[in-house]
Formats: structure tokens, C-alpha cells, sequence
């Protein structure tokens, strides 16, 4: 890979990684009505798709993505246009027939959405953690007591 290609693939990562926790921070400041689940540990909305993408269990997901794609849309719009011709350039697999200065937004925000579900997958921190051992203990008492 030559050293353009490199620092290209530097900058686009540091764009969509600043992309990604900016919708992360949008999507944990939306208010807790916007839950779709009742769990008492978790916190916000945030915490909620970290919870159904990690057990794989998508209550209302429609609903989830939708928001999601308009908050990803949202943090596309104030990406500064180079970034977002940049980004649009990488995922589209640096095609011959690339047009220079072209911008394709749904790529682009299909690109940040699937990386904040990547991200919300690996995702911890105590409420999650109150969370899973809560279900956990459902499920040892299932089995164990047979309830």
C-alpha cells in the first residue's frame, strides 16, 4: 500500500471513529422514554442497544435502527465535506470509475451505523454489567430450582 493510500486510511479511520462517539454521545443524551425495553439497570437508549445487539434479541428493532440512521445521518451532515468525499471514496472500494468529488451519504451512513453496532457489541460498563448478571441469576435459578 502506497503512503498515500495509508494516510488516506488513517484520516477516514480517525473521521469514523469521531463519528461513531459522537452518535454514541447524541444517542445516550436521548431522553428514557425512547426505550423500548423496561429494564431497571439499564440507563438510556444507548445502553439498550448495546444490551439487544450483544444478546442478539432485537425487541422493536425497526424502530432502534431508524432512530439510529438518523442520528448517523445527522453526524454525516456536519462531517466538513472532504471528509465525507474521503469516506465516500474509501467505501466505495477506491472504484476506477470513482467520480473526484462525488458524495455517496447513504454509504457513508450506512458505513458509521454498522460501525457503532460493532462498537455496541463490545460495549461495558456497570449498568450493562447489572444488567447481564441480573439475567444471568434468572437463569441459574431456572435451572437450579427448575423456575
Amino acid at each position: 500500500m502506497d503512503i498515500d493510500s495509508r494516510l488516506l486510511n488513517q484520516i477516514t479511520d480517525y473521521y469514523l471513529e469521531k463519528a461513531v462517539k459522537k452518535a454514541v454521545y447524541i444517542i445516550q443524551r436521548l431522553p428514557k422514554e425512547a426505550m423500548s425495553m423496561n429494564a431497571p439497570y439499564l440507563k438510556n437508549v444507548w445502553d439498550e442497544i448495546c444490551v439487544q445487539k450483544q444478546e442478539e434479541e432485537c425487541l422493536h428493532w425497526e424502530l432502534i435502527d431508524s432512530m439510529v440512521e438518523g442520528v448517523c445521518s445527522s453526524v454525516f451532515d456536519d462531517l466538513p465535506e472532504p471528509i465525507q468525499m474521503a469516506l465516500s471514496y474509501q467505501e466505495c472500494g477506491n472504484y476506477r470509475d470513482y467520480e473526484f468529488g462525488f458524495i455517496y451519504p447513504e454509504i457513508v451512513v450506512d458505513l458509521i451505523k454498522g460501525e457503532l453496532y460493532r462498537y455496541a457489541c463490545d460495549y461495558s460498563n456497570k449498568e450493562l454489567e447489572k444488567y447481564f448478571n441480573e439475567q444471568y441469576k434468572g437463569l441459574i435459578d431456572e435451572d437450579t430450582y427448575g423456575f
